[in-house]
């Protein structure tokens, strides 16, 4: 037996911005990045370290099926990057852990190898994971930051 029918269940909502901004995708299923070259090549770079290091290749299927689908996004990220010509890209909002993971390591696996700590760059980038909108001037208070805090030598960066 069938029920009445209630129309058409999904509609298609038109992004939205919040206060700031930021474009919001509202069926919520992306991520829309909008950053500067230098910060994209961080963001990609440390996404792309962490695929190796948490998914080698030969791995179990499920690890193999996260590692691509990682670098599969990483891809279109930066094609998409690229067509904008605005600087803007973004992601599945269902990696967003995973990206924010590979943010947390490669700071984690940078401070070990030099002995110091970048929170405030860090920082901004886990903002950029989340869709907040950040220019290399910013990036460069962070690291300012940083410095002042003392985490960051003088002569670094």
């Amino acid at each position: 037996m069938t029920g009445p029918s209630i129309g058409p269940v999904c509609r298609e909502i038109p992004a939205a911005k919040t206060q700031s901004g930021n474009v919001v995708n509202a069926m919520g299923k992306r991520i829309e990045v909008d950053c500067s070259p230098g910060i994209k090549e961080i963001f990609v770079t440390a996404v792309r370290n962490y695929t190796d290091v948490a998914f080698p290749p030969g791995g179990a299927d499920c690890a193999l099926v996260a590692r691509e689908s990682l670098l599969d996004t990483l891809s279109d990220f930066e094609r998409e990057y690229q067509q904008s010509g605005a600087n803007r890209s973004g992601y599945n909002k269902r990696l967003r852990a995973m990206v924010k993971e590979g943010l947390r390591l490669h700071y984690r696996l940078a401070a070990a190898e030099c002995g110091y700590n970048c929170d405030h760059e860090l920082a901004l980038l886990l903002e950029v994971a989340e869709g907040v909108a950040h220019s290399d001037s910013e990036l460069e208070a962070a690291r300012a930051a940083d410095r002042a805090a003392g985490a960051i030598p003088a002569t670094s960066r």
